[in-house]
């Protein structure tokens, strides 16, 4: 009594181990633990909804959060990793075509690509794939194999996918992609002659179409619904493409005639052999280093090194016991409260 008097339940837990913190409560006795936990989990049950006013989430059962914290919360750990990692390729990739078309036209801050397809850059034509693959991508396996082998979970934990390591080797990835899409565009085009609506309009139809790729390449499980997904992008792309310069009326908003411009990047099969190119050199890195790791997406998997230092993680968290606090596989489970109490507290320390 006089350790939580001091203390209290979640500032015990936090003096002790100073780690990031999970907290399960379903009483108006668990409010002050909920707040103070950085995740707070409230069950609605019979007394009352107090818990459930101040956690973060909630829940109807205790059973149910073995599903929450196990495979909800792995599943939106590496989506939200991946979604900032891409956000971040996808807006460098951008950044460096702009950077390099600098150098041949004066550093006048124009930019190769058209008006419209850069408003619509981040709004609509990397969207589609970005929520599939997002929202749908199961990482580390489906839900009954999270739950035969829980050990993925560790990866947020030992901070093994959301890291400085994986920023910068998605920026790093972008600068070589936005250098290569635009050497083999501009090289091509080197000794003929093209406006600056051409030469844009091809070098956008190929950053757009290895950007989407990416999608395929990165994704953990490639589904039909991501592939059917890329695949409407990508023809719906070509199609605007061919279509845009046909708009007559649009004509009369834009600086230069975009007059059957996109039309002729397009007929040209320099821009296709290009495209063939710019994919095989952008991906061929990602798929030899995904050959020589033994990985589909070239970095390694959140659960790879798990086996390896689960005998490790285990004898190093067993030396930092609670009181009354059970070590359990590296998570401790630690039960705080009077011995005559018939609710007892369980903080999981994550």
């Amino acid at each position: 009594s006089g350790i939580n008097a001091e203390y209290g339940e979640g500032s015990l837990i936090l003096a002790i181990f100073q780690v990031m913190t999970l907290a399960v409560g379903d009483g108006a006795n668990d409010v002050g633990m909920l707040r103070q936990a950085d995740i707070g989990i409230g069950i609605a049950g019979r007394e009352g909804t107090q818990a459930v006013m101040a956690s973060d989430f909630a829940i109807e059962q205790f059973k149910m959060l073995q599903k929450l914290v196990l495979v909800h919360g792995q599943w939106t750990y590496h989506r939200i990793s991946d979604f900032i990692f891409y956000f971040f390729y996808k807006n460098l990739f951008y950044a460096t075509l702009s950077l390099f078309y600098q150098f041949f036209n004066g550093f006048s801050g124009s930019f190769a690509q058209e008006e419209f397809l850069v408003v619509t850059f981040n709004t609509f034509w990397t969207t589609p794939g970005t929520f599939v693959s997002f929202v749908m991508n199961q990482y580390g396996g489906s839900k009954e194999d999270i739950l035969r082998d829980p050990r993925g979970y560790r990866a947020g934990r030992l901070n093994e996918v959301f890291n400085n390591t994986n920023q910068i080797a998605a920026c790093l990835e972008a600068i070589y992609h936005g250098i290569i899409v635009f050497s083999i565009h501009a090289m091509s085009c080197w000794d003929s002659v093209h406006s600056k609506l051409e030469f844009g309009a091809g070098l956008t139809f190929i950053s757009l179409t290895v950007m989407n790729l990416n999608f395929l390449v990165r994704s953990p499980n490639i589904t039909a619904l991501l592939g059917i997904t890329i695949l409407l992008t990508l023809v719906i792309e070509m199609a605007w493409f061919y279509g845009y310069g046909m708009l007559d009326f649009l004509w009369q908003y834009f600086n230069e005639d975009p007059h059957y411009t996109f039309k002729r990047a397009l007929d040209n099969p320099i821009t296709w052999l290009n495209l063939v190119l710019c994919v095989i050199l952008s991906f061929l890195p990602r798929v030899l280093l995904a050959t020589l790791t033994g990985t589909s997406t070239g970095t390694k998997k959140p659960y790879d090194s798990l086996y390896s230092c689960w005998d490790k993680s285990k004898k190093r968290l067993a030396k930092k016991e609670l009181p009354l606090g059970i070590p359990m596989g590296g998570i401790t489970v630690a039960t705080i409260g009077h011995k005559q109490d018939s609710d007892m507290t369980t903080v999981a320390v994550t």
